[in-house]
Parts: structure tokens; C-alpha cells; sequence
């Protein structure tokens, strides 16, 4: 991201919620969007192997039933407990990631999937993006203060406050 912006900026234009209802929709443009396109050309000048990323993730979550092929990889992790998951798209050939998410339920004891992602992170020089484009270096601090601003911890700590605040339009839906 630096060699392609010169600093990491602190946030990028992004409408994660449009993206997904564009995905629902079936409504997949050929062009990139604009953060599409950031996200690809940060991947490529990353230069970084995406079976060493899926071998890892296989030793930290159990693969999904669903949709695995040659380039899409899924995990998911659902017991009582605990509910983490995470995603890599790559190319045809597996050797360049096109996206990569996860989520990790903060519910689980010492945050293990979280600190195992910081630590991935900073192994391969990642960085954190949330679903409103705020970027942060791989730091629990940083990712903390993420969570903090985060809708899904806003719901949590209230659920009844959280819901009327979407209908009072107060917090929207990112």
C-alpha cells in the first residue's frame, strides 16, 4: 500500500454495503470499483504467496462444506462457543490473492483466532481494513479501537439502543 499510495492512508472511500448487495444481486460489474481496484494492485506489488496464507489458515480453522475450488478457499469454525470465519480468493493458478477477509467472534477465550490474524498480519505485512475502510497497522490496539467503533459491538453492548438508532437514522449500516 505505501509503494502505491507513498503512507498508509487512514481510511479509503469504500460502500462495503453496496459491494455486498451487488454480490446478492448477482448485479458483478467486469470493471473494478475503485477500492476493487486498490485491493488488486496492493495484492499485486505485495508479492506474497497465497498457499503460504491457506496453509496457515488451515492450521487455525476447519475448512467450510461450501465453496471451495481452485481459487476460492472457505473457513468456517461454528461451535457453542465460538463462531470464526475467513475467506481467500486468489487467481486461477493460486499464486496471486485477488481478497482475503475473516471474522472472528470476540466471544472466544484470549481472542485466539484474532491474535493468530494480528500475528499472521504482521508476519506478512498486512494491514486491518473494517467494513467502513478505516485501515490500522497489525496491533492489538489498533484493532481493538476497530472493534470499538464497530456496529457489531454497538449491538452487543445494546441491542434495543443499537436498533433505534438505525431507525432514527443516527447509525447507518456499513
Amino acid at each position: 500500500m505505501i509503494e502505491y499510495f507513498g503512507a498508509i492512508p487512514a481510511r479509503l472511500e469504500i460502500d462495503f454495503q453496496k459491494q455486498t448487495q451487488d454480490f446478492l444481486n448477482e448485479a458483478i460489474e467486469d470493471e473494478f470499483d475503485y477500492f476493487e481496484f486498490i485491493q488488486h494492485k496492493c495484492w499485486d506489488l505485495a508479492k506474497i504467496n497465497p498457499k503460504d496464507i491457506i496453509r496457515q489458515m488451515d492450521q487455525s480453522l476447519e475448512r467450510a462444506n461450501w465453496g471451495n475450488n481452485n481459487d476460492s478457499n472457505n473457513w468456517k469454525t461454528k461451535t457453542d462457543e465460538v463462531d470464526n470465519d475467513a475467506w481467500i480468493f486468489t487467481n486461477e493458478q493460486q499464486d496471486q490473492i485477488m481478497e482475503f477477509t475473516f471474522r472472528v467472534d470476540l466471544r472466544q477465550p484470549r481472542l485466539k483466532f484474532l491474535i493468530e490474524m494480528i500475528e499472521m498480519s504482521k508476519e506478512k505485512e498486512l494491514l486491518f481494513i473494517d467494513s467502513k475502510g478505516n485501515i490500522v497497522e497489525p496491533e492489538i490496539a489498533n484493532v481493538l479501537e476497530l472493534i470499538k467503533q464497530s456496529n457489531a459491538l454497538k449491538f452487543i453492548e445494546n441491542p434495543f439502543t443499537f436498533l433505534a438508532d438505525i431507525k432514527n437514522g443516527e447509525i447507518e449500516i456499513k
